[in-house]
């Protein structure tokens, strides 16, 4: 994201994602230009004043290891929230068809794995993230992977999402003791 350019990179084999960008650049007065940047790759370029206002007004500012939604995404219904992870799916996500999951990977951006948990929580969806080395044409560097269900489905291998599943130092440098008086006695926090 320049001042006035908003790039997405993606595979060249991604025609149906390069005509949606396109057709929702020309609906915001803007356009989108594609250009290829290797054999495999492509950048789309958008471009004009009410493409960039709306993400202005939902996504902070900044490169892919901080970027994440605003406080102004948040106040939407769950509608619009769905919508914005159906469009990351799209874009960042892999589709496990046989296993009806999206397989996600992403750069070490503790904001968009925290704003992933919330969404997955308000959303009644399964999010599973872990830490882990991506391994990449110019070395090994940190980030995110995990998978992302729309359904609680049981699969073959669900853990339960109560289960204890690791006992382990942690990064956490502050901790809370959160006690919730009025029934049901939920309390949710990524």
């Amino acid at each position: 994201l320049s001042e006035t350019t908003v790039q997405i990179a993606g595979h060249v084999k991604e025609a149906d994602r390069h005509e949606r960008l396109q057709r929702i650049a020309g609906a915001l007065h803007g356009t989108c230009n594609l250009y290829q940047t290797s054999e495999n790759a492509v950048t789309a370029n958008l471009r004009g004043a009410v493409l960039r206002a709306v993400l202005d007004q939902y996504v902070s500012p900044g490169t892919a290891k901080t970027k994440r939604l605003r406080k102004a995404a948040w106040q939407r219904s769950n509608a619009f929230l769905a919508a914005v992870v159906r469009g990351y799916l799209s874009g960042d996500g892999h589709y496990d068809e046989d296993n009806d999951r999206y397989r996600l990977g992403f750069c070490d951006n503790d904001e968009w794995a925290a704003d992933l948990r919330s969404l997955a929580a308000r959303l009644d969806c399964v999010l599973r993230l872990r830490r882990c080395q991506h391994k990449g044409n110019y070395g090994t560097f940190p980030g995110w992977r995990g998978e992302w269900r729309w359904s609680r489905s049981q699969h073959h291998n669900a853990k339960p999402d109560a289960q204890i599943v690791a006992i382990r130092r942690s990064r956490a440098r502050q901790f809370f003791d959160v006690g919730v008086a009025d029934e049901p006695h939920i309390f949710a926090l990524a």
